[in-house]
């Protein structure tokens, strides 16, 4: 992969990646100054299973609900709209589903329309989550996207979810037509590079005790929404800590 590829990818997919990842790889890109940009031809052909039909007004819902969210970040004609819609499939998932399995390799970035998801790998038999994605979230694997690589963690649905489908290799080929549809995607690296360097300052800055109020205090549907065990996994605490701070608030 060149360096431009990163260029074309990293905007939509710094979710699951540390933050330091990008700087790097652009001022690798930006300093070569070679090559052009390239579009990778060959498509992967994705099957829906039959638990993933929808009728066309969720099509739209969900559709609807990621146009309204690119307006409120940066402008998209309907010109580019109509481009960047070619890259786009709406899907339906049921709690517990995966969406990326540890060992496959990612093609895809996600835009949760509703429903919730998480990223979690197993260790000794325990599942450790690494991030939550909720309503106009983006999910994927950097690392996979980038490099092909198999990925080292699941994504799946901790709910019942409607996400927007992105394809790797048709929105590298709408990032070159259109100036605004890269500029959507690197305005969503920077709410991702945001949200993972608050998760992962949480555990430089903050002691356990100040992480769940923090928590409590900028993420309710966490509370809300997940497990107690999720959310110890989360926080890096074990349950009956948490426990004992939620009983002491």
């Amino acid at each position: 992969m060149l360096a431009d590829d990163y260029i074309l990818v990293a905007p939509f997919c710094l979710i699951n990646c540390c933050p330091g990842f990008l700087p790097r790889c652009f001022s690798r890109a930006v300093a070569s100054g070679k090559g052009k940009k390239k579009i990778i031809n060959s498509l992967v052909a994705t099957r829906v299973s039959p638990c993933h039909s929808h009728q066309s007004s969720s099509i739209e819902m969900s559709m609807d609900r990621l146009k309204n969210f690119i307006e409120t970040i940066t402008e998209l004609s309907e010109e580019n709209w109509s481009v960047l819609a070619n890259c786009l499939t709406e899907m339906q998932f049921k709690k517990n589903e995966p969406l990326l399995k540890e060992g496959q390799i990612c093609h895809t970035v996600y835009f949760i329309s509703s429903g919730s998801c998480k990223s979690c790998y197993n260790l000794d038999g325990k599942e450790i989550n690494t991030a939550f994605y909720f309503e106009n979230d983006f999910a994927t694997n950097l690392k996979s996207l980038t490099t092909a690589s198999k990925s080292e963690y699941a994504i799946k649905t901790c709910e019942p979810a409607k996400v927007v489908r992105f394809d790797k290799f048709k929105l590298l080929e709408a990032y070159s037509k259109s100036h605004q549809i890269e500029a959507f995607g690197r305005k969503v690296l920077e709410l991702s590079v945001a949200k993972q360097e608050e998760h992962a300052n949480g555990f430089k800055l903050l002691t356990p005790k100040q992480r769940i109020d923090e928590l409590v205090s900028k993420h309710p549907d966490f509370l809300q929404r997940a497990s107690l065990t999720q959310l110890a996994s989360y926080l890096g605490i074990s349950r009956e800590t948490l426990s004992r701070f939620r009983a002491a608030r």
